[in-house]
């Protein structure tokens, strides 16, 4: 009963680290007419480069807390003489299925067909740092929709957050449970 037991646990505990463990498929997209691309810096002040999503398809480094000077456009798209609504969002697909959402906009009555400034983040620390994570967007607009994602991990190894450590501490125990369940006890 105490083996079966420990299998349940260590199956268990397998089950919610496998999130950790998988890496998602590194890749960027950004559907037309929509143009965007920022520039990365920590909080430190460190520079970790351009991310161009339309030009560039592998893994972003990111901070886990850090500021974005970024610019969008609606490529071949002129500025309508009248308003329209549009709306749209950026968020970044943590590890076991949360979301955190790092920038959104809405405007009833708007003519314009681009956008740049500067916006910033700062993820809970339990967040797994060199852990592949999906950034995603999407932009509602009469003139053009589109979407977008990008693949970025925290600068960091996986030692770096608590939920790392956890996970490293966790298989090295369901390593030992697996082993002392298949040792029998009596000869």
């Amino acid at each position: 009963m105490r083996r079966v037991r420990l299998l349940m646990l260590g199956g268990l505990f397998a089950l919610l680290a496998a999130p950790l463990a998988i890496p998602t498929p590194a890749s960027a997209t950004l559907t037309d007419p929509c143009s965007a691309e920022a520039d990365v810096t920590g909080d430190d002040g460190t520079a970790y480069g351009a991310i161009t999503p339309k030009t560039n398809s592998g893994v972003y480094t990111v901070p886990i807390k850090g500021s974005a000077s970024y610019n969008g456009l609606l490529v071949g798209v002129q500025e309508p003489e009248e308003g329209r609504a549009h709306d749209g969002f950026v968020e970044v697909a943590l590890p076991l299925g949360f979301s955190v959402n790092i920038k959104s906009w809405s405007e009833d009555d708007s003519t314009k067909v681009s956008d740049s400034g500067t916006v910033s983040w700062d993820l809970p620390a339990a967040t797994p740092r060199g852990v592949e994570m999906t950034v995603s967007g999407e932009h509602h607009d009469p003139l053009g929709p589109c979407s977008g994602s990008i693949t970025v991990k925290l600068d960091g190894g996986l030692l770096d957050s608590a939920v790392g450590v956890a996970t490293a501490v966790g298989t090295v125990l369901l390593a030992a449970f697996t082993l002392l369940t298949g040792i029998p006890t009596k000869p």
